[in-house]
């Protein structure tokens, strides 16, 4: 079965590590797991993307400047995300950021010129300290799928 895990927001390390491999420990098994990165360019220590290279199977990073947001490019978005949330309940550039971080993420994983059977969205700060938090998300090849 492959998988793709497609990974995108803040750099979060050092927890994105135990993050990722928790998740990695988790999905153990008969599954081939290829890894996309898209994230958002800081300028603090990069040993991260050395670290994602040697301990999963990655095949792309992504490592750009955080978006641009209420913009004539995304005019539209923003004033959808206004529409939607208001102003002043959320951040609309944050929920922006990150729907364009899994939408490009997803694209990654397009290149690919086989198709994926799963493909799993994730994101750094999301930490999977035991099966409670995936248990019932996660597509599991012994119970069927169901995501």
């Amino acid at each position: 079965m492959r998988t793709a895990i497609c990974v995108s927001g803040l750099p979060r390390f050092p927890e994105g590590y135990k993050s990722l491999m928790d998740l990695k420990h988790y999905l153990h098994g008969p599954t081939e797991i290829d890894w996309y990165f898209y994230l958002w360019d800081i300028k603090e220590d990069k040993k991260w993307i050395s670290w994602v290279k040697e301990n999963l199977n990655t095949i792309e990073i992504v490592s750009t400047p955080t978006p641009e947001f209420n913009s004539e490019l995304n005019k539209e978005a923003y004033e959808e995300v206004i529409r939607r949330r208001g102003y002043f309940t959320v951040k609309p550039q944050n929920i922006y950021c990150m729907f364009h971080g899994i939408d490009e993420c997803n694209k990654l994983t397009k290149k690919s010129p086989n198709p994926y059977d799963v493909v799993i969205r994730t994101r750094l700060d999301l930490l999977y300290t035991s099966h409670f938090y995936l248990d019932d998300l996660a597509f599991r090849v012994d119970r069927g799928s169901h995501l």
